[in-house]
């Protein structure tokens, strides 16, 4: 029996006349806000809450992609590895959130790394998404 799993993605253009970042600030603190990526680009707002999604890297070259799958790739196709894995993506209007740690130039220049914990770069679609 297929194991079939069903996620929706909210995406919503608010209007509001706060600054984004008093919107960001009461949406944020609402019960239902778990994690949260924030950016701007050209004056257009956005905030990612919680992750239905995601796609990380680590220390050891190892992806774990959208669908769980861990891979080891070489730092010089690390973006073909990652465009590949958004064309899975189902669904329309999503967008990508991420973060990438300070260490992770060492891992796309193909230096030693140091031992960490948590993921170098992260990448995840938002359950919901506001511009």
């Amino acid at each position: 029996m297929a194991n079939i799993h069903t996620a929706y993605l909210h995406s919503l253009v608010l209007q509001h006349q706060c600054h984004p970042l008093q919107l960001v600030a009461e949406l944020t603190s609402a019960s239902f806000c778990h994690e949260y990526l924030v950016y701007e680009h050209e004056n257009e707002w956005a905030i990612g809450i919680n992750k239905r999604l995601q796609l990380t890297v680590n220390h050891r070259s190892e992806v774990c992609d959208f669908e769980g799958k861990v891979a080891q790739v070489n730092p010089h196709h690390l973006c073909q590895y990652i465009h590949r894995a958004t064309q899975t993506l189902s669904g329309e209007d999503w967008r990508l959130f991420g973060r990438a740690d300070f260490e992770f130039s060492r891992f796309a220049h193909d230096l030693p790394q140091q031992e960490c914990q948590h993921p170098l770069l992260e990448l995840f679609v938002a359950e919901t998404e506001l511009r």
